[in-house]
């Protein structure tokens, strides 16, 4: 039991050191408070570029188990954390619990975050074989916080439950992000199955990365957090562009778009696309969730599968493929993207998985949530060329009022509202009433207005040429709720 020092628990500026099976700012019970004033651990040697080398702290069996937790209070202001590695290289974090209690039952938090690492490189923060997982979770600040851009890379952090209990349940949250990021190169979870973290529960961000670049995030489970599951640059939803060409944290990447997702008893078949610079590659992975963020976009709790995508000339990839999965009707699915540089995405917007429809088949049907006096649905765009239609379809109930806003488009935008007729189509006499309808034919998903022959068509009485000059223009009474399974055909 290292506890109640004025500086750190243990300090190290050595190489080859193994730190294990130690109770770090707690009572022999592991169930109170007896913080050390500063870090529970300290690695650093700033005499060297990279001077404390090849330590490990803890291990895969619970007797190699450390417990740090509560330190950091001794300053008044200047908190610490559980572990600082400072010109640290080749540390390996295992099997700890920092920032709960023995029994990884309860919050014990260290003052500042559970882990910082800064100047150094190739940190390992758990791994991929059983017992080597960390449970990083209650601590005041962040689970894990990085934040030196000059660091080499070759930092993982993969196996670890962030902001959960011992059982993985969403109860013992860090105050803000699960990990915060403003630093290159560090991979989060992997492509197997045992390399992926649980970060949930947390107070603001799952995964929050401020800046750098190469940050990539795969085949973690990412829920119930406070702020989005990833966010990058922060300020919330970080909205596609096209060709993808802007900078900031992990350059900014675009998210893929979810056009559908038809659920059937063995397998989701998943239409989606992504736009990005022409002749780029990407790994797209799909996630599941029993609901969606209040942003809209993600969370992802449950990996689906992911598939290698090559954007086209045009700077499009477009995706249709079946993932094996029971019947998740009722559930949404997510999607990321992640470059050939390590560059992930936020989670893209939810899409609810259900069975298939055909009425208005190309067109993404929207999902409403909220209040019933004040429902609401989020539009994503996808959008790359001059002359493209995006078609959407949503029910609305006789007596309410459909408000359409506008928000954070390019210019010469231009959006038009359409009632599904096909139910009053079938009682017509022959198909040149159907003129009295204002029918207009839905194309599908990326076609070109132009090129749909239909004399019947209504040329967008909704028009507005400026996007950002119109809050909410379109006040219809009664559009019709789509009802009718059979799509209108083309007079």
């Amino acid at each position: 039991v290292i506890n109640r020092f004025a500086g750190a628990g243990i300090s190290v500026s050595e190489v080859n050191n193994q730190i294990e099976g130690n109770f770090i700012g707690t009572d022999l019970t592991g169930t109170l408070d007896r913080g050390n004033g500063s870090d529970g651990i300290f690695v650093a040697n700033f005499t060297q570029p990279v001077g404390a080398s090849n330590n490990t702290i803890g291990g895969a069996t619970p007797a190699q188990r450390n417990l740090i937790s509560a330190n950091g209070n001794g300053t008044p202001g200047s908190p610490r954390n559980g572990i600082t590695l400072d010109q640290a290289a080749n540390t390996f974090i295992y099997g700890n619990y920092i920032g709960a209690n023995a029994s990884g039952a309860a919050a014990l938090g260290n003052y500042q975050s559970g882990i910082g690492i800064y100047r150094g490189a190739t940190t390992m923060v758990g791994g991929s074989a059983p017992g080597q997982g960390n449970l990083i979770s209650g601590n005041l600040v962040n689970g894990i916080g990085a934040g030196d851009t000059v660091q080499s890379g070759g930092h993982q952090i993969r196996g670890n439950r962030i902001g959960t209990d011992a059982q993985g349940n969403a109860t013992l949250g860090n105050g803000q992000h699960g990990i915060s990021l403003v630093t290159v190169n560090y991979t989060i979870g992997g492509e197997n199955p045992s390399d992926g973290n649980i970060i949930a529960g947390n107070g603001q961000a799952g995964i929050y990365i401020g800046g750098g670049t190469g940050n990539a995030i795969r085949g973690n489970a990412i829920f119930a957090n406070g702020g989005l599951g990833i966010d990058l640059n922060g300020g919330g939803v970080d909205i596609n562009d096209v060709d993808d060409l802007d900078t900031g944290a992990n350059n900014g990447q675009n998210y893929p778009v979810i056009f559908n997702a038809i659920s059937s008893s063995s397998t989701i078949t998943v239409q989606a696309g992504m736009g990005g610079p022409p002749q780029t590659n990407f790994n797209v992975q799909f996630f599941t969730s029993p609901s969606c963020d209040a942003s809209g976009f993600g969370q992802g709790q449950n990996v689906l599968g992911n598939i290698p995508v090559t954007t086209d000339a045009a700077g499009v990839a477009l995706i249709d493929i079946n993932l094996e999965s029971p019947s998740l009707d009722g559930y949404f699915l997510t999607a990321t993207a992640t470059d050939s540089a390590g560059n992930s995405s936020e989670f893209s917007l939810c899409m609810p998985i259900q069975p298939d429809n055909t009425s208005w088949p190309n067109a993404l049907p929207l999902t409403f949530s909220g209040p019933p006096e004040t429902q609401t649905a989020n539009v994503g765009q996808f959008l790359t060329r001059r002359g493209e239609v995006r078609w959407f379809k949503l029910a609305v109930q006789p007596g309410n009022t459909l408000l359409v806003d506008l928000r954070d488009l390019p210019a010469d935008y231009d959006v038009a509202l359409f009632k599904d007729i096909s139910q009053a189509y079938r009682t017509l006499a022959n198909d040149q009433d159907l003129a009295q309808l204002n029918a207009e034919l839905a194309p599908p998903a990326f076609s070109n207005p132009f090129a749909v022959s239909n004399p019947f068509a209504v040329s967008n009485p909704f028009a507005v040429s400026n996007p950002f000059a119109v809050s909410n223009p379109f006040a219809v009474s009664n559009p019709f709720a789509v009802s009718n399974p059979f799509a209108v055909s083309n007079p």
